[in-house]
């Protein structure tokens, strides 16, 4: 999972100076009316499913997001995980989705101010705009401003079959959220989360960690800044990573400019550290939004700056335009090599790194093409554990794809081609098929198949793997999943080896407050086993 914080940066300054600001100013901020947001798949990594947009834009964990082709819905999304610029999650309906797909959302009521009217009828007019004096206007002054969630979690762990390989680790959590807190220009995000684990051979520890910790300033009129303090994630120089500092960005109809400066934490501990400063600047014009259509693009600069010199000091270009019938996204990012780097590089100067470049087409209606080249030394991902399906999509990620989907009613299609040059040795081919069918009868029945065949100079094989699951109403969903992967040593007298898993993840939602989640997972590999068991209970207010 992507850590965003420690437990020293003061989590309930934050809180009572968040809640003290927005009291004060709560009558300053002009309110603004929920409409539909717009962004992009940007990532896949086994049922995950990664978009470009968080708590910045009225995301939050639990929502669901559309995933749009031409104007049908293909896919819906439940977000799991959220940072102020990014979101994870994973589909519960529809077909696999394909980077670059368009993904539209509804800001949460919660983390926005509601806009002072509605219609009579409770329901907005065209384009998110509100009508005044009615009942509905009266509730949503009374919407609260700051939300959250508190959880007890419990993971058993088994590795091998000795005692020794055991690990159980009971847990806490709790996460608090607000923008424009009682209408003012003030917000916060903390997200704190503690847990105690105790192995097989008696040892136990413990770890206390604020993952996220930021206040947040959010001006309006005709010069809307937006000034944010603590730890946090840059949402347009993403390449960045989190840090502890501030940023100050400036969003016009169709400029937007920033500037941030802070330090790296330590990675080994997540405790605030000097040992790395870095900064960065952008510049970037963008469409107006609220139009169902995303036209932008980027430049900015980052330096890092380690005790001893250069870390890394590079620019970064981004071009994004999506649309319900094709999108592009590109990002390249351009080393200035000085010093050690520039030895470390050959000499060059200049070194063009980390390129990543993906299109869909919409053929027709149900028709879609895609393909793509992704060469980024690394990808920042939530995640809580790997299966081997995810695990094989992340060693093959480096590369040029291509592939075709089809999408119909309860039924998607789709298959693909990637030739990689990623964390295995040489050239690898990879063909994929997909098959998913969802939403078949009143018990929202729906199931999904993989089969992967691969290839390259050291191994070859096979990847199969097959979900089913039921959530009827809406509020049970279980889940079954099997796979299997075979790999074929290409090199006489290596043995070949063979991973099997099993799964079974069960959640429902009792009443509109509490959530509960069930999961139990079983890898045998070739020299190893797995067992997981997780229980989760959390109460949303």
């Amino acid at each position: 999972m992507l850590l965003m914080s420690s437990s020293r940066l003061g989590l309930s300054a934050a809180v009572v100076a968040a809640l003290v600001l927005g009291n004060a100013l709560g009558a300053q901020a002009a309110p603004s009316a929920p409409r539909w947001q717009w962004t992009r798949v940007s990532y896949l990594s086994g049922e995950s499913v990664y978009i470009d947009a968080g708590t910045s834009a009225g995301l939050r964990e639990g929502a669901t997001a559309d995933v749009m082709r031409r104007d049908s819905v293909v896919a819906t999304l439940e977000i799991q995980f959220v940072s102020s610029s990014r979101a994870s999650g994973r589909a519960t309906r529809g077909g696999p989705i394909v980077v670059g797909d368009s993904v539209r959302f509804l800001a949460a009521p919660e983390l926005i101010t509601v806009a002072a009217g509605a219609s009579s009828s409770g329901a907005s007019a065209p384009g998110g705009t509100a009508t005044p004096g009615t009942a509905t206007a009266r509730s949503s002054r009374k919407a609260r401003t700051i939300t959250g969630r508190a959880g007890l979690r419990y993971m058993d762990l088994q590795t091998g079959t000795g005692a020794s390989g055991r690990l159980t680790q009971p847990a806490i959590d709790l996460r608090l959220e607000g923008h424009r807190v009682n209408g003012s220009p003030i917000g916060l995000v903390i997200d704190a989360r503690a847990h105690r684990q105790t192995t097989g051979t008696g040892r136990t520890d413990g770890s206390t960690r604020v993952y996220q910790s930021m206040i947040e300033y959010q001006g309006a009129g005709p010069l809307p800044v937006r000034v944010s303090v603590g730890r946090q994630l840059s949402n347009v120089l993403s390449p960045l990573g989190f840090f502890d500092g501030v940023t100050v960005d400036v969003d016009r109809t169709h400029w937007r400019f920033g500037v941030l400066g802070g330090t790296q934490p330590d990675y080994a501990n997540f405790h605030p550290s000097a040992d790395i400063r870095e900064g960065g600047t952008w510049l970037q014009w963008h469409n107006a939004t609220g139009t169902g259509t995303i036209v932008q693009a980027t430049l900015g600069a980052i330096g890092s700056y380690a005790t001893a010199g250069i870390n890394r000091e590079f620019a970064l270009a981004t071009t994004m335009v999506v649309t319900p019938v094709f999108s592009v996204y590109a990002t390249q990012e351009l080393d200035l090599n000085r010093g050690w780097r520039k030895d470390a590089e050959g000499g060059k100067a200049i070194s063009p790194t980390s390129t990543f470049a993906t299109l869909r087409v919409a053929v027709t209606r149900a028709l879609s093409l895609q393909g793509g080249y992704d060469s980024r030394r690394s990808v920042r991902l939530y995640r809580d554990f790997l299966t081997p399906d995810v695990a094989f999509d992340d060693a093959f990620r480096r590369g040029y794809w291509g592939g075709a989907a089809l999408s119909l009613p309860h039924v998607y299609l789709s298959a693909d081609s990637r030739t990689s040059d990623g964390l295995t040795a040489g050239r690898n081919q990879s063909q994929t098929a997909t098959l998913s069918l969802s939403r078949i009868t009143a018990l929202q029945f729906g199931t999904r198949l993989r089969a992967t065949r691969y290839d390259g100079p050291t191994v070859r094989g096979t990847l199969t793997s097959a979900s089913l699951e039921v959530d009827p109403w809406n509020r049970f969903r279980v889940e079954a999943t099997v796979g299997r992967r075979d790999d074929q040593r290409a090199f006489d007298g290596m043995i070949p080896a063979k991973t099997t898993w099993v799964g079974i993840d069960a959640d429902a939602g009792i009443g509109r407050a509490w959530y509960v989640m069930f999961s139990s997972y079983r890898e045998i590999g070739p020299s190893d086993r797995l067992l997981q068991n997780y229980t989760g209970l959390s109460w949303r207010f």
